[in-house]
């Protein structure tokens, strides 16, 4: 049996009202060989039971659950330790994709195999606020579920940070993860709609709107957490990408560098 062409990670905490959403949205991309993971993590509501009952009815959707709350990074590397395709996604759970999204990315992939990832437009969901196209873009860049990742890429990253400090409350593992991915990988932005962003009142995408103001093209932070005043969430972003640059440098020393550095390529975002 051929193994899937694209895995879909969901991590879910709370969510039993939103899966079967975001899941049918999955399931809409039509028959190209997708697997989905619901990774409950540790969830208070019905979200375990939402998710055992949709792998029930689907044999391409397995359910796996945290035995204590870890965050969405911690069940994004879950999701990932278990998929076997060449692509990925990271899809939130009250996020949706369109129609189209994966027979487009993956068009992408194929006309440019140097590719690691495709980002693509946005539509802002239950937004309380209004919005600068800057604020837009920025999400475009750090969120999870508008992106199709070449798998290989992301465990070569070393999936998402799992530090303590991005467990309080600012986040910021996407942040660190896309940083990197941005920095040292080749990424292609399809600007075309096929992610609906869910926003609401209380998330991260909200309060970044509130503690920045647009002044002369550029978004200005009015506003800093104290994680962000102490310097420890750059402190841990910085080290996360050190991580990273320490794993390649051993890769340089070894005997399988050779290979890799044929047909070399400058990182970066390119237009489709």
């Amino acid at each position: 049996m051929l193994p899937p062409l694209v895995t879909v990670i969901i991590p879910c905490f709370n969510a039993a009202a939103l899966l079967p959403a975001a899941v049918g949205s999955v399931l809409a991309q039509g028959d190209i060989g997708v697997e989905i993971v619901l990774v409950d993590d540790c969830s208070t509501d019905d979200t375990a039971q939402a998710a055992r009952s949709l792998a029930s009815r689907h044999a391409n959707i397995t359910m796996v659950a945290h035995a204590a709350n870890a965050g969405p990074g911690p069940a994004r590397n879950t999701g990932l330790r278990l998929a076997r395709s060449e692509f990925v996604c990271f899809l939130d759970a009250d996020d949706a994709y369109l129609p189209g999204f994966f027979s487009a990315a993956l068009r992408h992939f194929r006309s440019n195999p140097k590719l690691s990832a495709v980002y693509t437009g946005i539509e802002l969901v239950d937004c309380p606020h209004e919005v600068d196209r800057l604020h837009v873009a920025g999400a475009m860049n750090f969120m999870p579920s508008n992106k199709m990742l070449r798998r290989t890429a992301v465990e070569a990253i070393g999936g998402f940070p799992e530090d303590a400090t991005f467990r309080t409350g600012m986040g910021g593992e996407d942040g660190a993860f896309f940083q990197v991915l941005r920095k040292y990988f080749l990424s292609l932005l399809d600007v075309t709609v096929y992610c609906r962003y869910h926003v609401g009142p209380n998330s991260h995408f909200s309060r970044f709107v509130k503690r920045t103001r647009i002044e002369n093209g550029k978004i200005v932070f009015v506003e800093l957490e104290p994680i962000e005043r102490s310097g420890a969430l750059t402190a841990a972003i910085l080290a996360f990408e050190k991580r990273f640059i320490d794993r390649c440098s051993a890769l340089r020393d070894s005997t399988v560098f050779p290979e890799l550095a044929k047909g070399a390529f400058t990182p970066g975002l390119i237009m489709a």
